[in-house]
């Protein structure tokens, strides 16, 4: 049964995070990536009180768009167990942004409601 409220609790928080996406990235001049201005979130992750949020970033390269997006969240998850530990079910993650640099590196924000990794 706490499976499920964990579950139910995981889609809302997924229905909040979506309705509150905007288009196209807001970048800020306080964070800075090889000189250019990048989305906050890329500097110091956050989505939520109530979620952990990090980065994994993958560097531009050969590869397709999927296979640069997947190096990315492999990042993420890697430094998502190394926040909160090997508990953490990373199936349970959650893409919540993107933002490409114009070299082309690829930066993810991922986030898990902490509430499932309690």
């Amino acid at each position: 049964m706490r499976k499920y409220s964990k579950i139910a609790i995981l889609l809302i928080v997924s229905i909040i995070a979506t309705g509150c996406s905007t288009k196209g990235p807001v970048v800020s001049s306080d964070c800075l990536i090889n000189g250019e201005p990048s989305p906050s979130w890329v500097c110091k992750p956050f989505i939520e009180k109530e979620s952990y949020a990090v980065v994994g970033e993958a560097q531009a390269s050969r590869d397709t768009y999927d296979v640069i997006r997947r190096k990315a969240l492999s990042n993420a998850h890697k430094k998502l167990q190394e926040l909160v530990g090997e508990q953490a079910d990373i199936s349970f993650t959650k893409e919540v942004d993107m933002w490409v640099s114009k070299e082309g590196d690829m930066y993810l924000l991922v986030g898990i409601p902490k509430i499932l990794v309690e």
